[in-house]
């Protein structure tokens, strides 16, 4: 961690985008978890883009949680000396700085814990804002947020998802806890977490004027689309942030950014739990993104706003570039394999692969990996799986959200004539 960029508690990232540091840093959240304020600069009403957690087992340490909830805060109640970070510039950013915000909606992008453990202490948050503004005298302006998230896969055969049996769960019943003022069920009484669909949209718009500001300024609206990019997890989405101008009769969406959570990093490489439905997802991504483009005449590449790291300023050249890495770490499997001398097991075929350019503490991490590229294999029917019968042997593993794929201990070998 010490060659990451230090990324500060809040930065501005652009008249719409507004990035809050999750507080928990660590090797496998980077510089810590990264929620994203999205908002229309003459609006006071935001979308949060998931909160934080823990790094690893165990909750988020108290002051951890205590200086996120404080960065939040000076983001919806701001004071004129406590402007973040700023890449964007002019009045409307300035004006952005001095007016009291509300959270109308959250939007979890998966079910891992570093991205949704916060989600009632922000929602708490916004409870006690919203009782200072009855303090102040007559009713809260700002009404009960909404939470959405994309629902886990059902109980299938696959085993990539096993891990995720009652996660939706566990968090619908984290979300009961909370008052009935604090928190809108997503329709007619429904689930407290209401379920996002792939296309669903958000949209934000100007709700306000300023007497000072241009008068072009309001001819545009924002609005972020679900992407469904399966991989890291079944439930993983991507948010694609579009503006469209008002002020034309035909005028386009054109694509300003892509959210896209730990599908994409901002250094390093992403951890999947299905290989396939992660390449897949990666193709899709970049074919919406080239259509965007190109339907649009973007003038310049569409931003990544990474789930942890830092912003990828050339999404869909990261893009590509992860996908062309998984492919050729597949190349380098099956040519490990047909070098070997009899079926080998993931962890011989790492140390064949690395050899010494990592270190043993990754040793496990990487034979994680490796085990998922055998596994899109074996699907395939292009490997074999030489069962040692001991698959239940206990692996350990640092993180307990990673879910040990099967053949941990057994031997691979390439089918004879199939690759």
């Amino acid at each position: 961690m010490a060659s990451l960029p230090e990324l500060p508690a809040v930065s501005s990232l652009s008249k719409y985008v507004t990035r809050v540091l999750g507080q928990n840093p660590s090797k496998f959240t980077l510089q810590g978890t990264n929620s994203y304020l999205v908002h229309h600069p003459h609006s006071t009403r935001m979308i949060l883009i998931d909160t934080t957690g823990p790094s690893s087992s165990g909750p988020l340490p108290a002051g951890s949680l205590s200086n996120y909830l404080a960065s939040l805060r000076s983001v919806l109640v701001p004071s004129p000396s406590s402007a973040p970070n700023s890449a964007a510039s002019g009045e409307a950013s300035e004006s952005r700085q001095r007016r009291r915000r509300y959270i109308s909606d959250i939007i979890l992008t998966h079910w891992h814990r570093d991205h949704t453990e916060a989600v009632n202490a922000v929602i708490g948050l916004l409870s006690e804002l919203r009782r200072e503004e009855t303090e102040r005298g007559g009713e809260p302006q700002t009404p009960p947020v909404k939470v959405w998230k994309f629902p886990c896969a059902a109980a299938t055969s696959d085993r990539a998802w096993a891990g995720e049996k009652g996660r939706d769960d566990a968090l619908e019943n984290e979300l009961g806890k909370l008052s009935d003022s604090a928190i809108e069920p997503a329709a007619n009484g429904g689930p407290l977490c209401g379920p996002l669909e792939p296309g669903q949209r958000f949209q934000l718009s100007a709700t306000e004027s300023s007497s000072s500001a241009p008068e072009h300024v309001d001819d545009f609206v924002i609005d972020l689309q679900v992407v469904h990019t399966p991989g890291h997890t079944s439930d993983s989405v991507c948010l694609l942030l579009h503006e469209t101008s008002t002020s034309a009769s035909s005028a386009a969406a054109r694509p300003i950014g892509v959210f896209t959570a730990d599908t994409v990093l901002g250094h390093g490489t992403a951890v999947f739990a299905s290989l396939s439905a992660y390449l897949t997802s990666l193709s899709s991504l970049v074919s919406v993104l080239e259509e965007s483009e190109s339907s649009t005449e973007a003038c310049s590449p569409i931003p990544l706003f990474t789930g942890h790291g830092d912003v990828v300023h050339d999404g869909v050249s990261k893009i590509k570039e992860y996908r062309a890495h998984r492919v050729e770490r597949e190349r380098q499997v099956v040519e490990a394999l047909r070098a070997a001398n009899g079926p080998q097991t993931a962890t011989e075929l790492v140390h064949q692969i690395y050899g010494s350019t990592i270190p043993e503490s990754l040793i496990p991490a990487a034979t994680h990996g490796c085990l998922l590229h055998l596994a899109k294999l074996l699907e395939e029917g292009h490997v074999d799986r030489i069962s040692k019968g001991d698959e239940e042997a206990a692996v350990a593993v640092e993180h307990e959200e990673m879910q040990i794929p099967p053949g941990w201990h057994d031997g691979w070998a390439v089918k004879v004539a199939s690759l």
